[in-house]
């Protein structure tokens, strides 16, 4: 599963910080670090929140590693 590398990878490709991108998905930024760190598992709320954000099919952001990708066309 590609969750914690992939959020990482969109959320720097958009330019955003954790702090950023923790309030607009309404988590802590230590739980996003978290997140980004495989110290936890986000639950599917979470998830599907990050899917909208990035306009991104979950199925994607869990099973493709989008750190390869230059550009993300999805």
């Amino acid at each position: 599963m590609y969750f914690h590398s992939n959020l990482k990878a969109l959320r720097k490709r958009k330019g955003l910080t954790q702090e950023d991108l923790s309030a607009a998905l309404k988590v802590k930024r230590p739980t996003l670090n978290n997140y980004e760190n495989k110290i936890s598992q986000p639950t599917l709320d979470i998830q599907l929140a990050v899917s909208d954000y990035f306009g991104i099919s979950v199925d994607i952001l869990l099973k493709v590693d989008l750190s390869t990708f230059t550009e993300f066309q999805f």
